[in-house]
């Protein structure tokens, strides 16, 4: 028999202070969009993710919106995201 219960948990969020201020720029549509994307990427942070090099390293990514980018570490001992930015793509 087969578990419909995945073997996983969803990540936990945390936004930080940065992240906070820099998603007030945005109208309530790209919010909505943003929160929608933040669900997807708890579910499974490193298939829908991308790592970022060099001086980013430990930092990850995912495009929204064909302009946004979110930015993110995994904290796997707490089992969390932690939303370190909200950039539009030429503004990194």
């Amino acid at each position: 028999m087969t578990s419909i219960i995945p073997d996983y948990m969803p990540y936990g969020v945390e936004i930080t202070e940065t992240a906070k201020k820099e998603l007030k720029r945005f109208n309530s549509e790209i919010l909505q969009h943003f929160s929608k994307k933040v669900e997807k990427i708890r579910s499974n942070p490193k298939v829908f993710g991308k790592p970022l090099r060099s001086e980013y390293f430990g930092i990850w990514e995912y495009y929204f919106e064909k302009r946004f980018r979110i930015l993110f570490k995994i904290d796997e001992s707490r089992n969390i995201i932690v939303i370190v930015g909200i950039k539009h793509k030429d503004w990194f």
